[in-house]
């Protein structure tokens, strides 16, 4: 790896994965060499990160003019925080080709998606008989651009193979596990899952663990850990030479295995009685009621298979 300075903007370090993924940064063995730049929205959060030896920018995706040039001045981009639209996708590539038009050099993308952009949008009756590979490009191309994620990581896509990139697109599965390390110890990163605390806060609300229908619905899981490391293999791979798969090649599923949401539920009530929140760990269907009532993110999360 070169010794000349690598800058690397990073949104979402005070998430749960963004965090993670900057924790591993500063321990890296060549930290030495990083201009780290992290955006936050918090002045108080940018203070402590600062503490850590980072620069900060207080902003957020939505502040197109800064995030533009953060991106120009970056040869790394990780693209950590939710997007909510591809607007913000399409702000960071603006700053990303004015630099390559500038420099001539392509600057690294690694982008969170969401196993959601390949999600199987059944009901409780299980899932179909389709997987689909992080190899098959084809099928992921095929995708249509209604689902989830899939006009952010199209536009990410095409701007790899407009040659001013090298997008990396990293498509977790549902994450769990405490985050640990120096930016949860400064009070700044989140250090837990979004899914089990929700489903337990749930449970304990309507007294019983909570599933749709019968929980067939089959999810893929992934520990943060492993998930964090993954990006920094990717990013790893990008510093070393550029033959680390990218563009309509560099989709990265993250996973290690599978549960329905019968079994996770299930676990959930087993947590919830040694809780002393229920008295049975039996996980129950979502009446019609909870279910209309339920926002459409929270259906984004119950629905299908993943």
């Amino acid at each position: 790896m070169s010794t000349a300075k690598i800058h690397i903007l990073l949104t979402g370090a005070t998430g749960y994965i963004g965090g993670s993924v900057l924790d591993r940064l500063l321990m890296h063995p060549n930290t030495a060499s990083f201009v780290i730049t992290a955006l936050v929205r918090s002045p108080e959060k940018a203070q402590k990160l600062e503490s850590l030896g980072l620069k900060t920018a207080v902003g957020s995706l939505a502040d197109a003019a800064l995030v533009q040039d953060l991106a120009a001045a970056s040869d790394v981009i990780f693209s950590i925080a939710p997007v909510e639209s591809e607007a913000a996708t399409e702000t960071i590539l603006t700053g990303a080709k004015q630099r390559y038009q500038k420099t001539g050099t392509r600057a690294v993308v690694i982008h969170t998606s969401g196993t959601s952009v390949v999600a199987d949008e059944g009901d409780d009756t299980g899932p179909s008989d389709i997987v689909l590979s992080d190899t098959d490009a084809d099928s992921i191309e095929a995708l249509p651009l209604t689902t989830p994620h899939r006009k952010a990581n199209a536009a990410l896509v095409a701007a790899d193979n407009e040659g001013y990139v090298r997008a990396h697109i990293i498509c977790p599965g549902h994450v769990w596990g405490t985050a640990t390390g120096a930016v949860v110890d400064a009070v700044v990163e989140n250090p837990q899952s979004r899914l089990i605390p929700l489903f337990f806060g749930i449970g304990a609300r309507r007294g019983a663990a909570a599933m749709l229908g019968l929980g067939k619905n089959i999810w893929v899981h992934v520990g943060i850990d492993d998930t964090a490391e993954l990006y920094i293999k990717l990013f790893d791979a990008a510093q070393a030479d550029d033959t680390a798969p990218h563009g309509r090649f560099g989709f990265y599923f993250a996973e290690n295995g599978e549960l329905s949401m019968y079994d996770f539920s299930k676990a959930i009530g087993e947590a919830l009685v040694s809780a002393g929140k229920i008295t049975s760990p039996e996980p129950t269907s979502f009446s019609e009621q909870e279910i209309a009532a339920m926002p459409i993110t929270m259906l984004a999360i119950i629905k299908g298979s993943l």
